[in-house]
């Protein structure tokens, strides 16, 4: 004896269906991680360092801390970097008129607690499209031990900063391709 067992063509169209549904949701879901959301995009400030060679205007109390702690040496132009200061420092700039000191760090900052208030697509393609990104954020010295009189003299410097970069999404991941932070010269 033969039995026949005759499932609804409806429950298998359904059966199918889901499957097939949940297959492309799937495989869309799995494509998100490629666009830069808010948290990607913090991450990839935090972990990439500030551009070389940017003079940041850390005002006159720092240059006067350099000057007193030995880091600086004050001349008829201005200051000059000092034996001890050469390490920490690329160059400097000041400006007694303005009351204004710029220096470029021998190695670069990184940025801290980086909080993203807006990405912007800059393009209109989607989301490879290059992407504008608003952050506030704090920043350390790596390249200043935390215990010298130069750190403590940096850290008496505003510690945040607002700022713009632009990203471009290559084959290996998202990458900051210009800084835009008015603190920086």
């Amino acid at each position: 004896m033969k039995f026949l067992v005759k499932l609804p063509r409806v429950s298998l169209t359904r059966a199918a269906s889901r499957a097939v549904f949940a297959s492309a949701a799937l495989t869309l879901l799995s494509g998100c991680g490629d666009d830069l959301d808010r948290d990607s995009a913090a991450q990839l400030i935090t972990t990439t360092a500030a551009p070389e060679g940017i003079h940041h205007d850390f005002g006159r109390a720092v240059f006067q801390c350099l000057l007193d702690n030995g880091y600086l040496n004050a001349n008829i132009m201005g200051a000059s970097l000092t034996p001890e200061g050469q390490p920490l420092f690329r160059s400097m700039e000041f400006s007694s008129y303005r009351g204004e000191s710029g220096f470029a760090l021998t190695q670069p900052m990184m940025f801290k607690d980086v909080k993203v208030t807006g990405i912007t697509d800059m393009t209109g393609q989607g989301s490879d499209a290059p992407k504008r990104i608003e952050f506030s954020a704090s920043y350390t010295f790596p390249g200043i031990p935390p215990e010298s009189a130069a750190f403590q003299c940096m850290s008496q410097a505003p510690q945040s900063i607002t700022g713009t970069v632009v990203t471009q999404k290559y084959d290996d991941g998202w990458r900051i391709t210009s800084w835009e932070i008015p603190q920086f010269k």
